[in-house]
């Protein structure tokens, strides 16, 4: 018999384990969890997790994933919540496992986990991972056909068809994977996919381009790949979102609307929930939601997701206005102020500017960018973009844009870093321009070519890449600098 109490000290035990985990400390969280882990697994085996009628008990995270699990059972039977969080444990102590290295004891963990919440995609993805590190590819390919029934957001079956990619990579069908890559980012736009169509470009001598729809298709069902997302799951979120509604949740009903309409593009579904499909888009595609903002009676506008958030308490002085955005590949800051004319770069000349920067940057940043000029609705401006190296890895783009208002100047800085995704990039364009390493002509100065000194501009982070690699920092850098510039009042 649990108690409150007990309740109370296995959430405790879990966030710590957590925190540990993501302080990049393993031993320390297994060390933390591996023993409530163990007992609860003698819990489990004493059979103290099933009921008088010998019905499991499950441990669900959200209604959806518990109507998921009422449309799989047959028989149909009652679900009874178990009083610890047990596949979040078994999950966490997974998670400490694959870091360690320890994959075999990680999936034996996780496969119990799925037991207690068959709903949670993430199980099936993470033992499929770990499968992967093993190097077991029929294994990694049966788990994750195990969790394409309960994938209910275009997120996850974006990822799901990345790693029946990979398969298709490691089996040498690198036709297939790349239809499969390009099936992945109809759902979610991704550096990784991009990175892996330009290898398959390069090693199986396959054009993506030149794939059309049906012979996507043709090659996902021939290999007995599912297209799209499961009805199961489409009639879970579809049960979900009217009980919410029923129960007066619109948050919950609007966002299974959202996932239903990403994964399926079904304006019809949208109207039988009592929805209007104008207001969710195109679906099946990021949305590049617009930012608009005023300082000093200027207006900026700029896409991207960027929501405010509270300046720190010393950058307090010194801006007015922030805002910041994330997604797969990019971790995005944006500060904006009004300053006196003089304390900016307007009045420099480009050739100043570049000559200041070469004197000021240390060893670890170069020039990206630099340029001045005069807007449509005739307004001095000047901006720089450069690069930094981030510790221990990846690489941050700092943009710096003044615009001129009478006597003053607005000044926008904004910081985009690599997230996750690091190096991708530089990888792929390496392979697109059909070289293992880089040479010594593949970084230099824009501007200088005798400048030899710092971080210096490669030839992957060239405009003309920008648009196969539209989330990743630099891309999102210059893109901010343009709609910033192109809509001024």
């Amino acid at each position: 018999m649990t108690t409150d109490s007990d309740a109370a000290l296995t959430e405790e035990l879990l966030n710590g384990a957590a925190a540990l985990l993501q302080d990049g400390k393993p031993e320390k969280a297994l060390e933390v969890l591996l023993p409530l882990a163990q007992s609860m697994r003698h819990m489990d085996e004493e059979g103290l997790f099933i009921t008088e009628e010998g019905e499991r008990f499950y441990d669900l995270d959200t209604t959806l994933q518990s109507i998921q699990v009422v449309m799989a059972k047959q028989p149909i039977g009652d679900l009874v919540m178990a009083p610890l969080p047990i596949a979040q444990t078994y999950y966490v102590c997974a998670a400490a496992l694959y870091d360690l290295g320890r994959y075999d004891e990680a999936i034996a963990w996780l496969e119990r986990g799925s037991e207690y919440n068959p709903a949670q995609a993430r199980f099936y993805f993470e033992i499929a991972e770990n499968y992967k590190r093993i190097g077991d590819i029929e294994m990694v390919a049966e788990w994750l056909d195990k969790a394409h029934p309960f994938i209910t957001n275009a997120a996850n079956l974006a990822c799901w068809y990345r790693g029946q990619g990979f398969c298709a990579t490691e089996r040498e069908e690198y036709k297939l994977a790349a239809a499969l890559f390009l099936v992945s980012m109809f759902y979610e736009s991704s550096e990784m996919a991009i990175s892996e169509l330009v290898y398959l470009e390069s090693v199986g001598n396959v054009e993506a381009k030149e794939l059309t729809p049906e012979d996507t298709f043709e090659l996902l069902e021939s290999a007995g790949i599912a297209i799209g997302p499961s009805e199961s799951a489409i009639e879970a979120l579809a049960t979900t979102a009217r009980l919410a509604q029923d129960n007066g949740d619109d948050e919950t009903a609007i966002a299974c609307a959202r996932d239903i309409f990403d994964l399926t593009g079904d304006e019809e579904a949208l109207t039988s929930l009592g929805y209007d499909p104008a207001d969710f888009g195109d679906g099946q595609a990021e949305v590049g939601d617009t930012t608009e903002t005023e300082i000093d009676g200027v207006k900026l506008t700029f896409s991207g997701h960027y929501a405010p958030v509270e300046l720190l308490e010393e950058d307090e002085d010194e801006y007015q206005i922030g805002f910041a955005a994330l997604n797969g590949a990019t971790n995005s800051v944006l500060l904006m102020s009004s300053l006196n004319i003089g304390l900016t770069m307007l009045g420099e000349t480009k050739e100043q500017i570049i000559s200041a920067l070469h004197e000021e940057l240390s060893d670890c940043e170069g020039i990206i960018e630099v340029a001045c000029g005069t807007t449509q609705s005739e307004r001095q401006y000047a901006y720089t973009i450069t690069k930094c190296m981030m510790d221990p890895a990846g690489t941050e783009y700092n943009v710096c844009l003044d615009i001129a208002n009478g006597k003053n100047a607005l000044r926008i800085q904004g910081l985009f870093e690599e997230w996750e995704a690091f190096g991708l990039r530089e990888s792929a364009v390496l392979a697109l321009e059909g070289q293992e390493e880089p040479d010594d002509c593949w970084a230099c100065d824009p501007y200088d070519p005798t400048f030899t000194s710092g971080y210096l501009m490669t030839k992957a982070e060239a405009e003309e890449y920008d648009e196969m690699f539209e989330l990743y920092p630099l891309t999102r850098a210059r893109r901010v600098v343009r709609e910033i510039l192109d809509n001024l009042n």
